[in-house]
């Protein structure tokens, strides 16, 4: 038995629980018509990625790659190589990023093929989120480089959440409120999101604050996009004025606390995920003028508005943008083998997270 195919499964009552699974690898004879067989070469491993465990009931996440009701994958960004083809429109050796399984290999089934993208269509995928579906040829993506997937993986997904964050709060008039107050200011959807107020600052008069652990105050406003940041204790600091609080934390106490002071100066809360995932109490999580940011629905929003083109076309002015200053900050991390990633899926369980660190996978 060929046991260089693998899946690492988490128990997903006990995230603690994971298990290494070894298969055969699919041969080509295995694929049935228009299929295709990739090879996960890389990928990154974030706090978003406890988040998707966090809510996979909820939001569907453990839809995209089924195992069982104790055991699930969680879905990562990376990158793979077609090393099978059934399908005539997608050649062996083509190079696609998109949403993989913390696996080896994946069987796909695509349609709508498009040489730049196609989008699976297999069975149980069909009803998920489409965003999480398409697959990018690198050879023809314009904002592709050789030398930048690893900040692809870190940020691109994470980047167009903050773009479409921004783009919610943008088209509701920010609430009424002038100041925008980011918790988990150090992480990364937190910081292409308070990226994109400052520039959003340019033609709007508003105040970006960040809130974030003592350790990471100084990273922090050393970014120069936060106008303050604060550490946790010392919200009592915040002056009381119209705020729109934008939660990546899911900290409970931290969310009361906001509440406590702020109070009916605290205009709404846009709860997006949680990176205090130990502290979250999803179903009291909920207060009164907080609703929780599902990307997918305001994509298809801004792709029913501008059109798929011009939603790329916007996303990818900002995003080069962006990436230009990423490694001024931004030290990466590789992390070899499934053995490898097991030991740092466990550091971030315990919060070893180091805003300054993007940890990449690789796995060939």
């Amino acid at each position: 038995m060929n046991t260089s195919s693998f899946e690492i499964q988490i128990n997903r009552n006990n995230f603690h629980q994971f298990k290494l699974v070894e298969k055969e690898t699919p041969r080509e004879g295995d694929l049935k018509e228009d299929q295709i067989l990739i090879k996960i070469e890389k990928f990154a491993f974030t706090a978003n990625n406890i988040t998707y465990a966090l809510v996979g009931d909820q939001m569907n996440y453990w839809d995209f790659f089924p195992v069982s009701e104790e055991w699930g994958i969680i879905p990562v960004w990376g990158f793979g190589d077609v090393i099978f083809s059934k399908n005539p429109a997608i050649p062996v050796g083509a190079r696609y990023y998109g949403y993989y399984p913390m696996a080896s290999h994946l069987i796909l089934s695509p349609s709508r093929v498009k040489p730049a993208i196609f989008t699976d269509a297999t069975k149980h995928r069909v009803s998920l989120p489409a965003a999480y579906n398409n697959y990018i040829n690198t050879a023809l993506d314009p904002g592709y480089k050789p030398e930048g997937e690893a900040i692809q993986c870190l940020f691109r997904p994470l980047f167009t959440t903050s773009f479409l964050i921004e783009g919610f709060i943008a088209d509701n008039g920010f609430f009424g409120a002038q100041n925008i107050l980011l918790t988990s200011a150090s992480s990364k959807t937190g910081i292409g999101l308070a990226y994109l107020l400052s520039q959003r600052k340019k033609t709007r008069s508003i105040n970006i604050l960040g809130l974030t652990s003592e350790k990471n105050v100084s990273f922090v406003k050393n970014l120069g996009y936060y106008d303050s940041v604060i550490a946790y204790n010392q919200i009592s600091q915040l002056e009381k004025e119209a705020t729109v609080v934008v939660d990546f934390s899911g900290n409970e106490a931290l969310h009361q606390s906001l509440n406590n002071h702020l109070t009916q100066h605290l205009f709404y809360t846009c709860l997006v995920g949680f990176a205090d995932w130990s502290q979250i109490n999803y179903e009291e999580n909920v207060a009164e003028k907080s609703n929780f940011f599902f990307a997918p629905t305001q994509f298809l929003k801004r792709k029913e508005e501008w059109g798929t083109a011009a939603l790329q076309q916007k996303i990818g002015k900002a995003w080069f943008s962006f990436t230009n200053q990423i490694g001024d900050w931004m030290t990466i991390k590789n992390t070899d083998g499934a053995q490898g990633f097991m030991d740092l899926y466990l550091s971030m369980l315990e919060g070893e997270i180091d805003p300054r660190v993007g940890n990449i996978v690789l796995l060939s």
